[in-house]
């Protein structure tokens, strides 16, 4: 799949995550992930709950440990960092954004004290005078006005709205090259989610911040995404340009999202979104081939004893999957 030029600025490459739980229970988190993320690029990674968008993410965060594979950093193996100075331009160049605005804050510290913290720790500006003046132009530039007004205010004093745009202020302020915004936009209305997105892309194209944004949200991933990783119970089944996986999903599970997403003309003639979830087997015996198997309309024996291969669609799109595969090559299923 042709993917933007350049060198990737992070790189996950059969990355896989298992816990394990007693001797006998483990669940694969993470299967054999693979992906690159460009510079100035929002790259979305959409899959309902439990599908381990949330794993990944601290996995390349360092929260986690991977199982197998590799992760790197412009080339550096993220596992391999020694020592406090390495650890700390990492976390420095490589921040997220939390789900919980209510919870990823704490209630004791003003906006002011949240957003400078970092400049203090990473040593990004030298004077608190300095450091004041940034934390004023990261509150105005987050729309917290007038800002001199907002640093003083607590946690408890302001909306969901506005404590996620503390911390997304709060991600800016060390000047990061990779930002890994873990659903921003859930807990909050829907009136305040076009905003915080609109923060995403200018952040994108001011600061060419690169954003890789986790989403159960397909809505959102079509607005904001230059790319679209669909993940289902640990593995990428489907990835391409984002307007090519909307457009033409290929996956059963792509397939099956999008038909999940509610219908704005039938609900404007007085329907109602239908709360049922997509189906899930969370419980269903693992194997060793795709996991969406038992759900999918299509499914062969093959299904469940191999992971499919990539099938290539377009410079621009790819699925994994055996039917897809069957179909371009003329095979009868």
């Amino acid at each position: 799949m042709t993917e933007p030029e350049g060198v990737p600025i992070l790189s996950l490459t059969h990355v896989s995550k298992t816990f394990f739980s007693g001797r006998r229970s483990r669940i694969d988190a993470v299967r054999d992930v693979t992906f690159h993320l460009y510079p100035h690029e929002i790259v979305c990674l959409v899959g309902e709950s439990g599908s381990g968008k949330s794993t990944t993410a601290h996995l390349i965060m360092a929260m986690e440990t991977s199982t197998s594979g590799t992760i790197r950093y412009q080339g550096q193996d993220v596992a391999r960092l020694r020592g406090r100075s390495a650890h700390r331009q990492y976390r420095r160049a490589v921040q997220m954004i939390f789900q919980d605005p209510y919870a990823s804050l704490n209630p004791v510290h003003t906006a002011g004290y949240t957003i400078g913290r970092p400049m203090e720790i990473h040593h990004s500006i030298a004077s608190a005078s300095q450091r004041n003046k940034a934390v004023l132009r990261l509150l105005r530039q987050v729309d917290l006005t007038p800002p001199a007004e907002f640093y003083y205010k607590l946690p408890y004093q302001l909306s969901g709205g506005q404590r996620q745009r503390v911390a997304i202020a709060r991600a800016l302020a060390v000047q990061p090259a990779l930002i890994i915004a873990d659903e921003p936009v859930s807990m909050l209305d829907v009136s305040l989610r076009a905003g915080i997105l609109q923060l995403i892309l200018q952040a994108r194209d001011e600061a060419g911040v690169t954003f890789l944004y986790i989403t159960h949200d397909l809505a959102s991933a079509r607005y904001i995404g230059d790319r679209i990783l669909v993940m289902y119970r640990g593995i990428i089944c489907e990835e391409g340009m984002a307007d090519a996986v909307i457009n033409g999903p290929q996956h059963p599970y792509t397939k099956a999202l999008i038909e999940a997403v509610p219908n704005p003309e039938h609900l404007e003639d007085g329907g109602t979104v239908d709360d049922t979830v997509i189906p899930s087997h969370p419980s269903a015996p693992a194997s060793p081939g795709c996991p969406y198997y038992a759900l999918c309309p299509v499914s062969v024996a093959e299904c469940q004893q191999n992971l499919p291969d990539w099938t290539e669609l377009s410079g621009k799109h790819r699925v994994r999957c055996f039917h897809v595969a069957d179909a371009r090559h003329g095979v009868k299923t």
